[in-house]
């Protein structure tokens, strides 16, 4: 059952997400519950809660996902030259060499529409800055991706399944 979820329905709930990841709770919950549904449906797990499906079958949330998509799209463009194109799209902050990090930072645009807030070039802005620079360092994508894996980053998913 796990196979055929991750072949055949989690590519259609995250294809282009890097274009459509919802911000509004009710939309990132309507993705989730095609995940939660499915999971429910595996007899041997059924009675547990769906983080514990989660968890027994080895998966994601799908929210989780989507913000490591955000996360690693973020350090292609600024650490890999064949992006570096998209880097004017980002304000960048360089730290005067004086302050405790030297390391840039991706700034918020000073005023967000709601349309601007959604947009991969704002939605998930903080959480990089926040992440370690051990991480945020990183010397390849694929060691970036590896400690990526290991940071709990649940505290800046907005889903419901998680409130309760």
């Amino acid at each position: 059952m796990r196979k055929s979820f991750i072949t055949y329905i989690r590519p259609i709930l995250e294809y282009n997400s890097i274009i459509w990841n919802p911000s509004h709770i009710h939309l990132i919950d309507l993705i989730e519950n095609v995940q939660k549904k499915f999971t429910k449906r595996i007899p041997s797990i059924s009675n547990l809660s769906y983080l514990e499906r989660l968890e027994k079958i080895r998966l994601d949330p799908l929210e989780l996902r989507r913000l490591r998509f955000d996360l690693v799209n973020y350090y292609k463009i600024l650490s890999l030259p064949q992006y570096s194109y998209l880097t004017n799209r980002f304000n960048i902050y360089h730290p005067p060499s004086s302050s405790r990090t030297c390391l840039p930072r991706l700034q918020l645009p000073l005023h967000a529409t709601s349309k601007l807030s959604s947009s991969f070039f704002y939605r998930n802005i903080d959480v990089f800055n926040n992440l370690p620079v051990d991480i945020r360092t990183s010397a390849s994508l694929d060691s970036f991706k590896s400690n990526l894996q290991k940071l709990d980053l649940t505290r800046f998913l907005k889903c419901s399944y998680l409130r309760y």
